[in-house]
């Protein structure tokens, strides 16, 4: 509200600058027509300036200056006085108050020569206006009482009413409110009595800001709707869609959404329709507001990011404005000074030949003079270096204040969000987590994740442009990195229905890279050639080197629509957005192509950009992989050798009668128990790069398609799949949904890797079962993570499952496929628990697994082998025996399975700390 009320108490309640169109359009034409430079093609000037000072404030600028240099050489009071007026408002619109000032002082003394009292009022009201704005309220007073004083006293009764409006501005801002609602009172009885419509409107509006502060709504809506009125007769589109957001803003403290949600998105309308960023940015801010009132918090966050979006866009172009304007300035002079001196020469070359003739006393006096006309002329040449030092001194000043400002921010940003992902990350890891909520807390996951790396995008950009972030390259398979980098984005052009064409032509090996920033590079390029290629395209992926240099060269072009001639100078800035972008709503950043010309930069490389509208465009890509055309400062790291795998150590034998030993014996033949991993996944490429970056992590299995993954699933019995979700013959949303309904593997958590990462997509993918989602292209440390993350909850619910061995223990409710295996396990032991030839090859046979699917499978959700699981049943039965007197020891061990007597007083001893004889005294119930 506090923006929306400046406007209407200062802008639109001091000067009258609203016009009719068609005025406007007459006004261009008879100026057109008229081309002499005359009072009467001033006086056009100056009428269009009247309706456009506040519409095309630059457009203004130039209007007022061709007015002021054809009145001043006409003489021209009138003229000059009202031209300085417009010059004045120009500089005040865009808040530089110094010329502003300069221009409505200029303005008074011209006035004050003349009898023309109402320009002479207008220069003290323009110069209450600019000290009012400057925050130096008793001087804003002081002119705009003098200005009242005047047009009192000639009889001025529209201008005394702008006075009086002027005056209610000056204490609504000094927070008098009930002053400032007895001028607005004044004012608005002459308008009433003038019948001033445009006046009208404004006071009715100032009204309504003040009953808004006092908190009357009621008031304050029926001088909104009163105001509103005249403006949507006379056609006044900017105060109407202020009007109608700040009649929103009355409806939402009167909590009459319905209303207030129909007046802003009238507003809304409005504003877009008009590209008026600052309305927008208070609609949005409006709705933001209006959303929180009714509870629906999601649509207020996204509207509190549009309205952020809007204000970023209007101090980039503000910024932007004001640097071209002081080069302007800076040249403009520079052009006055070089014809000053062109026109001094020329004076020079007259004097010498008229002068030639007098001899020499004559030609003494014109080299006297050109010597100090030439000392003055140097004088001045060094005045503007020492002011074209200082204006480039201000501009790095301007240039490190903003990057230290998004730096700032930047850090500030990362703290909650690492608050915020810390607490998401460990529910993720909770084995209690149930499965509905599981969605909601990955999505707040993905989207801090997503807005980290946005911050980190803004802290590398402020890195490059500070020159802080280092080069770090190193030797290895450059043709390999880039391979299985434009891999990753195969499964992204399947879904988008794109044709994606590779070719990495590279003959030297053991190049030195960056891997991290030639990733950045390549990740960003390629991302905004996809997203801006419709279905159906093609884009295109060709490396090749230099002939002369060996220098690697990168080509990347699409066929999009294409960027514009005008823009293509601009698509490297930061947070530049193409009309393109905007027209398709395609939205972003504005930062990805701005990290890369920056990272390009670091790398002494060289990037070009090719772009035909509607046809595509091609990134050309330039960088040294030579250590000799390296930069200098760049940092060469060693390859990091691999560290040998540590030989497991071989268990313990947990029995030692005769039939246990050689029950051991026969598992020796299974390898040392490690996490293993199955990778599905049809492109070679990122198959084997998959697999190589957690081979020295995990056991790694491959599979070319769903088919061959299932069956060697069933087979293996892997810790973890991970599976591409486009794949031939099965795909990986059946490799999962046939994973999780087969007992044997059901246990096994799935990742599912895919580019079709739209919210669809991804609960399709997590009702089959799937335990995570990661959209192509990832980061190999995010796999690993997540891997590591999946196996360990995986081992956490095993040592839940082994606390519930108990025979007592009652079956769940509602058993999952690993309940109903372990369940099924345990009735088969306790069915046998007597029999002491029952091992693990009849339980093999009677769970119809081998006797590898038996162990990996008991291995992975309860923690055991399956010789362990068998030994463990029959240790708490005959706990349970033991306490319940049923039998003595000895009969108890033949019941439980166990033959020799030592045997299982050693086991039980182990289990329970305690010899099978004391374990009744110990665990006898307490006399009381």
């Amino acid at each position: 509200m506090k923006k929306l009320a400046w406007l209407y108490l200062s802008l639109l309640a001091s000067l009258p600058a609203w016009g009719q169109n068609k005025k406007l359009d007459s006004l261009y034409h008879q100026l057109n027509q008229h081309p002499k430079e005359d009072t009467v093609r001033v006086q056009l000037l100056v009428g269009i300036c009247y309706y456009e000072y506040t519409s095309d404030n630059e457009r203004n600028k130039l209007h007022a200056t061709e007015a002021l240099r054809i009145s001043r050489k006409l003489h021209y009071t009138f003229g000059t006085g009202t031209a300085l007026k417009y010059m004045a408002l120009y500089y005040w619109v865009i808040g530089d108050y110094d010329p502003a000032t300069q221009y409505a002082i200029q303005m008074l003394q011209t006035f004050e020569t003349s009898t023309n009292v109402l320009g002479l009022s207008q220069a003290y009201n323009l110069l209450g206006l600019i000290h009012e704005r400057s925050q130096d309220f008793e001087k804003a007073k002081y002119y705009y009482t003098k200005a009242l004083e005047i047009r009192q006293k000639a009889g001025l009764k529209r201008d005394v009413a702008y006075s009086f409006n002027s005056l209610g501005s000056l204490y609504y801002n000094l927070s008098k409110f009930d002053e400032a609602r007895d001028y607005f009172q004044k004012s608005l009885k002459i308008r009433e009595e003038l019948k001033d419509e445009d006046g009208l409107s404004q006071t009715y509006g100032n009204l309504a800001v003040i009953f808004m502060k006092k908190k009357e709504y009621t008031a304050a809506v029926e001088y909104y709707q009163k105001a509103l009125a005249i403006l949507e007769r006379i056609g006044n589109k900017y105060r109407t869609m202020v009007n109608y957001t700040n009649l929103g803003e009355v409806y939402i403290y009167l909590k009459k959404y319905d209303e207030a949600g129909r007046y802003l998105q009238a507003a809304l309308a409005m504003a877009t329709t008009l590209h008026h960023k600052e309305v927008l940015a208070e609609v949005y801010d409006k709705l933001t507001l209006l959303e929180s009132a009714t509870g629906r918090h999601k649509q207020a966050l996204a509207y509190l990011e549009l309205k952020h979006n809007y204000l970023d866009s209007i101090y980039t172009e503000k910024k932007a404005k004001q640097i071209a304007e002081v080069e302007a300035r800076y040249q403009t002079e520079k052009k006055d000074q070089t014809i000053l001196a062109l026109q001094q020469q020329k004076e020079i070359q007259n004097l010498k030949q008229l002068y030639l003739v007098l001899g020499l006393l004559a030609m003494s006096m014109i080299a006297a003079a050109i010597y100090f006309l030439q000392r003055s002329h140097n004088r001045k040449v060094s005045g503007l270096l020492e002011n074209q030092k200082s204006l480039n001194l201000r501009l790095q000043e301007a240039d490190q204040l903003k990057s230290n400002l998004f730096a700032n921010i930047s850090h500030e940003f990362r703290t909650p969000l690492t608050l915020i992902l810390t607490p998401i990350e460990d529910k993720l890891a909770s084995p209690s987590l149930a499965p509905e909520e599981k969605e909601s807390f990955q999505l707040v996951a993905r989207n801090a994740n997503r807005l980290l790396s946005l911050v980190n995008q803004v802290l590398d950009l402020t890195k490059l442009e500070a020159k802080k972030m280092e080069l770090v390259v190193q030797q290895g398979d450059l043709k390999k990195f880039l391979t299985v980098v434009s891999a990753s984005f195969d499964s992204l052009a399947e879904n988008k229905k794109i044709r994606f064409e590779k070719s990495i032509a590279l003959e030297t090996a053991g190049s030195w890279f960056d891997a991290d920033k030639l990733e950045k590079i390549i990740n960003n390029v390629l991302f905004n050639a996809f997203k801006f290629t419709p279905e159906g395209g093609q884009v295109t992926f060709a490396i090749t080197q230099s002939p002369q240099t060996n220098d690697l060269e990168i080509a990347i072009s699409d066929t999009g629509k294409g960027i514009p001639e005008d823009e293509q100078q601009h698509i490297f800035s930061p947070f530049y957005q193409s009309r393109q972008a905007a027209d398709d709503a395609r939205f972003g950043t504005g930062l990805g192509l701005s990290l890369v010309k920056e990272l390009v930069n670091l790398y002494q490389g060289t990037i070009e950009l090719t772009s035909v509208l509607h046809q595509g465009t091609t990134l050309r890509i330039t960088l040294p992989q030579t250590k000799e055309r390296l930069p200098a400062f760049a940092v060469l790291k060693e390859e990091v050798p691999q560290m040998n795998q540590l030989a497991a150590k071989p268990a313990e034998p947990v029995q030692s009668n005769a039939e246990d030993i050689n029950d051991e014996a026969a598992w020796a033949s299974e390898p040392a128990q490690e996490d293993t991993v199955l990778i599905v996944e049809d492109n070679d490429d990122l198959r084997n790069y998959i697999a190589s970056t957690l081979k020295g992590q995990f056991i790694t299995l491959t599979a070319k398609d769903g088919a061959e993954g299932y069956a060697l699933a069933i087979e293996r019995i892997p810790d973890l799949v991970i599976s591409d979700v486009m794949m031939p013959n099965l795909d990986g949303m059946g490799l999962t949904e046939k994973l999780k309904a087969d007992e044997r593997t059901s246990h096994i958590p799935v990742v599912l890797l895919t580019a079709k990462a739209d919210r669809g997509s991804k609960i399709e993918g997590l009702q089959t079962g799937a335990d995570d989602y990661l959209s192509k292209p990832f980061s190999s440390e995010e796999l690993k993570v997540r891997a590591v993350n999946l196996i360990e909850q995986r081992k956490k619910l095993a040592t839940i499952y082994r606390a519930g061995y108990s025979v007592a223990a009652p079956p769940p409710k509602e058993p999952s496929l690993d309940d109903k295996f372990l369940l099924k396990a345990k009735q088969l032991v306790e069915d046998n628990i007597a029999d002491p030839g029952f091992g693990v090859e009849k339980m093999a046979d009677n769970m119809h697994l081998s006797r590898a699917q038996l162990f990996r499978k008991l291995k992975a959700i309860a923690g055991l082998s399956p010789n362990e699981f068998i030994n463990e049943i029959r240790l708490q039965k005959a706990a349970q025996l033991i306490l319940s007197k049923a039998d003595t020891l000895t009969q108890i061990s033949y019941a439980v399975g166990f033959n020799e007597q030592s045997y299982f007083a050693k086991r039980f001893r182990k289990k329970f700390g305690v010899a099978p004889s004391e374990y009744s005294k110990k665990n006898a119930p307490q006399k009381a």
